[in-house]
């Protein structure tokens, strides 16, 4: 006889560096994949988790949001325990408990925050988890576009596949010694977004482009290369 249907929410910290992503893919490592097969291995059955959204191959996260249903009385802090012995050591269940059955970690969230983080100049420990910047930005352009993008807008063309609008709530930079940290966050991002916003900023700061192009930008005119991967963090995932 099984217990009771339990719904457990999980927040996870990854190192995206040998991931192919979240999402499971066929013969590729994953991070969904690598908490999937730990969970197969201590309930001796396929359990399929819930993340708040996809991340891509290279991307980090200090805050994702999963969940899961189990039917089994197993305190969480040795299904915790037993998770993090499992899972490579790239991958940590930072804490797990248990929430109403209607909660799901995609569409309960209210809005996520990312951070994309740059590094002036070389930096061969720090390469894979930065975007390096090898050439002058002038910062006051940067600062002086971000305005721009807050609000209810259609990101369709600064993302990959997905469509429509997404509401940015929040949009700054910071300068942290050689470090240029900028952080966003919106009810929902399309694919490949943030990357796509931070490839324009870059493109402002380096002068490729203007303020005036933009809206542009924002109506496909013009292009803008992504930026890459590694500089890319899934922060937090608000429920309230």
């Amino acid at each position: 006889m099984t217990d009771p249907k339990r719904n457990i929410k999980i927040v996870i910290e990854y190192d995206g560096k040998g991931f192919f992503g979240w999402q499971v893919q066929k013969d590729k490592r994953t991070v969904q994949g690598e908490i999937e097969s730990a969970l197969e291995t201590i309930f001796n059955k396929k359990i399929r988790i819930k993340g708040s959204g996809r991340t891509d191959a290279g991307v980090h996260a200090i805050g994702q949001v999963a969940n899961f249903f189990i039917d089994k009385n197993i305190p969480l802090e040795k299904l915790q325990k037993s998770l993090n012995g499992i899972t490579g050591k790239d991958v940590y269940i930072k804490s797990i408990q248990k929430v109403p059955l209607n909660f799901d970690a995609r569409f309960s969230a209210k809005s996520r925050i990312y951070q994309y983080r740059c590094v002036l100049g070389k930096s061969p420990i720090r390469r894979n988890y930065t975007l390096e910047i090898l050439y002058p930005l002038n910062i006051e352009h940067i600062i002086e576009a971000i305005p721009l993008f807050i609000g209810k807008k259609d990101f369709t063309h600064l993302s990959m596949k997905d469509k429509g609008t997404s509401e940015v709530k929040k949009f700054n930079l910071r300068i942290k010694k050689d470090e240029i940290i900028f952080t966003i966050e919106a009810n929902r991002f399309l694919r490949r977004m943030v990357r796509g916003i931070i490839g324009v900023m870059i493109d402002i700061g380096r002068e490729k482009i203007t303020i005036k192009d933009i809206e542009k930008i924002l109506t496909g005119k013009i292009r803008c290369k992504n930026a890459p991967p590694q500089g890319l963090y899934l922060m937090k995932v608000k429920y309230k």
